[in-house]
This record gives C-alpha cells, sequence and structure tokens, in this order.
C-alpha cells in the first residue's frame, strides 16, 4: 500500500499522543469516495454545454485532461476548470496519455466516423472507453472497437443517456409488469429542423448517415428497451429532399418499422427537415404509456392509462443523465463490473440501423 507524507506524519503523531489520538485519526468505516479521471476527447457544444459541466455534479469522477484541436477551446476549458495544461492535448498528441496517471477513462466525443479510430487509440495506451452513440459508422467497425478494448482488457460502454432516465426506466419497469398487457405497438418520432450548416452532421463521410444515426437511434434504443427484445426485421423508406442544399449527403427523413419477436411492431419517424419533437407511445392489449416528450434532457412527460381507466401521470423526479452514466461507468471500472451499456448494445443498434439502410435502398423487407 502507498503512503502519502502526510498519512506518514499523521500515524507518527500518535506515538506521542496516545490512544485518545488513535481513535480520533483511525480511518472511518465509511467507504471513501473515490473518483476517476476523465479525459474529454472533442470539445463541441456537447461537451462544453452538458458533458463538462455534468462531469462537475459527479461522485465518482473528475475531469482529468481534455483534447481539441482548437487551442481557443483549450485554454478557456483549463481556465473554467482549473486543468493544468500539462493535461491539454491535441489530436496529435493523444496518445502521450498513455503516461498521464491522472487519465483512467477517455470519453470520446467526436464526429460518428472518428469513434472507432480513437476508441483503438484510447485502448492501445491501456485507457478504458467511453464513446457517444451511434457507436460507429459500420458494423465492422463496431466490432473491431469491441475486440480491441477486451485485447487491452479494457471497459468499453456506450453513452445512451436515455437508458439513465427515471421516466423510460419507469417505462420498461410498467411494460415488464404487464401493467398494459402484452405490448402490441409502438410510435415513437424524434426530428427537428437543422441549421444551413449543419456540419458534420450533414457529411455522410464523417456521420456515416442523417437524422437516423443522429436522432431516430433513440427510437430504435428505446424500442428495444422497453420490450426487452431484438427486432427480427425492418422497413424503411427515405425522403429524399433534391431541391433543398443541405441533403445533398445525407437523408432529410426517414419512416421505418421494427417488427420484434414478442408481436410488437414499433412505426418510427426521425427527420432533418421537420420540427417532430419526441415522443413514444406505447400500446398494449389494456391500455398505453405515453412519454412526450421522450428524448429530452429534461422535462420529459410520463403518462399511462390502464383498463381504460383515467390517464395516470407518473413523471419522475429529473436526473441528469450525463451525469449518472458517467458516474455508473466509473463504478463499473472501479468495481470491475458490466456496464449497463457495453459496446455490444451499441453494435445491436447499428445492426438495425445498417437493416434499415439496406431495406430503404432495396425497398424490400430486410430481416435481421
Amino acid at each position: 500500500m502507498r503512503i502519502s507524507r502526510r498519512t506518514f506524519l499523521a500515524s507518527s503523531a500518535l506515538v506521542v499522543s496516545g490512544p485518545r489520538a488513535l481513535a480520533q485519526t483511525l480511518p472511518s468505516t465509511q467507504p471513501t469516495t473515490r473518483k476517476l479521471g476523465w479525459a474529454v476527447v472533442g470539445l463541441g457544444s456537447l461537451s462544453r454545454g452538458q458533458l463538462l459541466p455534468a462531469l462537475a455534479k459527479t461522485t465518482h469522477s473528475r475531469l482529468a485532461a481534455v483534447v481539441t484541436g482548437s487551442p481557443e477551446k483549450d485554454r478557456a476549458v483549463a481556465r473554467q476548470y482549473k486543468l493544468d495544461a500539462s493535461h491539454c492535448y491535441s489530436y496529435e498528441t493523444f496518445d502521450r496519455m498513455r503516461d498521464d496517471a491522472d487519465v483512467d477513462v477517455v470519453y470520446i466525443v467526436l464526429p460518428n466516423s472518428m469513434h472507432a479510430e480513437y476508441t483503438l487509440r484510447a485502448a492501445t495506451i491501456g485507457k478504458h472507453v467511453f464513446c457517444e452513440k451511434p457507436m460507429a459508422v459500420s458494423v465492422a467497425e463496431c466490432r473491431q472497437m469491441i475486440e480491441a478494448c477486451a485485447a487491452a482488457k479494457r471497459k468499453l460502454s456506450i453513452a445512451y443517456r436515455m437508458l439513465y432516465e427515471p421516466n423510460l426506466i419507469e417505462a420498461r419497469r410498467l411494460c415488464r409488469d404487464g401493467a398494459i398487457g402484452k405490448v402490441t405497438s409502438i410510435t415513437s418520432v424524434f426530428g427537428f429542423n437543422i441549421g444551413a450548416f449543419g456540419g458534420w452532421r450533414l457529411n455522410r463521410k464523417m456521420s456515416g448517415g442523417g437524422p437516423l444515426m443522429d436522432i431516430g437511434i433513440y427510437s430504435i434504443n428505446a424500442a428495444r428497451f422497453v420490450t426487452g427484445e431484438e427486432p427480427t426485421e425492418v422497413t424503411a423508406k427515405i425522403q429524399a429532399a433534391p431541391d433543398d442544399a443541405r441533403f445533398k449527403e445525407v437523408e432529410a427523413a426517414m419512416d421505418f418499422t421494427l417488427k420484434f419477436p414478442g408481436g410488437a411492431l414499433a412505426t418510427c419517424r426521425t427527420a432533418y427537415n421537420a420540427s417532430l419533437g419526441t415522443s413514444l407511445r406505447i400500446t398494449g392489449e389494456r391500455g398505453w404509456i405515453n412519454l412526450t416528450p421522450a428524448f429530452m434532457y429534461g422535462g420529459n412527460l410520463l403518462s399511462c392509462s390502464r383498463d381504460g381507466g383515467a390517464v395516470e401521470w407518473l413523471t419522475k423526479p429529473y436526473v441528469n443523465g450525463f451525469a449518472a452514466e458517467i458516474d455508473d461507468f466509473s463504478q463499473c471500472v472501479m468495481d470491475d463490473k458490466p456496464s449497463r451499456t457495453p459496446g455490444e448494445e451499441g453494435l445491436r443498434d447499428m445492426l438495425v440501423i445498417e437493416a434499415l439502410y439496406r431495406a430503404a435502398a432495396e425497398g424490400n423487407v430486410v430481416r435481421l
């Protein structure tokens, strides 16, 4: 056991202070709170607006380093979060984190096409990996990421914030407990009108696709989550917008269906050209569950009706999903336990996404 100078001096004082001092300085029987060091890779709006503030509110995690290509962002974040310049890296110096003992976990918050590269690099330098969704831009890349982290004996988890959202968790519990009977259908939408300068999200090479990859994945993941099943077949139809310069490379919108082995059919729509909002409705043989909004950072609402009865408002207290998922992964690393959202979870969504794009291209049902 490593003994710090402070611990050594405190224990040495017992020799001259006697039993009373011993009783006062013995360690508490309460478990100590350890904080793992996180390096945030990419300082875009999500990182600066949500993730860094969330990290500051966690119990088991702390900001230990940042990686960015912008010296201005680097300096601003370092000042705000009192981060020493020695823990500020560029993409070129990323691999030097191998020797940074303060960094335990690398959180990849980069364009989708960069997820696989930086996961592999993080595993190579011996760091655990927490990666934004979608996990990657192909099934093949997802599998490479899982294999690389397994080979390095490092944990890999995907940032599915909604799986820590109390209202979605409660909706799943209601489904599992049979509150509305057998689930027969799920309807979900998520769409907004993206700006003319949507950045990398409108670049197929960087994003891997349009709204399906970015926000349609919420509907896919939620349907899988509440049913506890994997879809067996899918259909999809892409809405093109040939006269809209925003959508030269990616789809403007997509309508799609997921059929589950238990009989439920999920009907979904995602869009970058319409303000659809976010919603999830689960219908069963004896009632329904409704989340509207469903996938926002806060303000999600949950209601339910059973056996034709009155509407019950079951909305749960707000939880910061970013802080919850970050702390959960830190505990998984410290306790060496499986993550709630491992790489395999991201792979399963990507299998569905690839099938949906294939179904849209072929105009046929695609079986998984």
